[in-house]
């Protein structure tokens, strides 16, 4: 396994939140914002963490606030997609390896990103019983091809293109995304 300063991480919290109608990097998830969970989660593997912005970043920098390890960075296209804020976060990537996660998945354990780490592929997505989900690891070796497509791309389709590696991460939570309201109050139930 690679050390931590090898690795680094994003984190897209650029959207509009237009599902959910709050500002969703800094919904409380027990007692914390949403982004500092996700940041926490990727903090023991990760040297450093970029974390995408766009609609509303103003509100978004003081939630970095006490983590030395977290950059901003500020996609001024967000409005055409989450796939420009992939290609903003992967810009700044400098390590070996990164994962992607979006802001709205704020439960993955460390051990998720340890398993990810462990398997020695261009793409390794988790899995959980069949299904797939959130971080996606990739090697450096990949970034060049994905930051060549089009705005209209999807991480998706790309990882379609190139192919990826699965493997069993043993945790519900990388299936867990906070997408609407009711979602939202499902995730604050299982804290009670």
């Amino acid at each position: 396994m690679s050390d931590a300063s090898s690795i680094e991480g994003v984190i897209l919290a650029a959207g509009l939140s237009s599902r959910i109608g709050e500002f969703k990097p800094a919904l409380p998830v027990d007692g914390k914002p949403m982004l500092a969970r996700c940041i926490e989660g990727m903090s023991g593997v990760c040297g450093r963490i970029i974390v995408v912005g766009g609609h509303e970043i103003e509100r978004l920098r003081p939630l970095l606030q006490g983590f030395s390890h977290v950059e901003c960075v500020e996609n001024a296209s967000y409005r055409l997609g989450m796939f420009t804020s992939v290609k903003a976060g992967l810009a700044a990537i400098r390590a070996d390896r990164c994962f992607i996660l979006p802001a709205d998945v704020p439960l993955v354990p460390p051990d998720v990103y340890r398993v990810l780490l462990s398997i020695s592929a261009e793409i390794v997505i988790p899995a959980f019983q069949g299904r797939t989900g959130h971080p996606v690891c990739l090697s450096k070796t990949v970034l060049p091809r994905i930051l060549r497509e089009p705005d209209t791309s999807s991480l998706r389709d790309v990882i379609r293109a190139i192919g990826a590696t699965t493997v069993e991460a043993g945790a519900e939570e990388i299936l867990i995304d906070i997408d609407t309201p009711e979602a939202y109050e499902r995730i604050c139930r299982r804290f009670l």
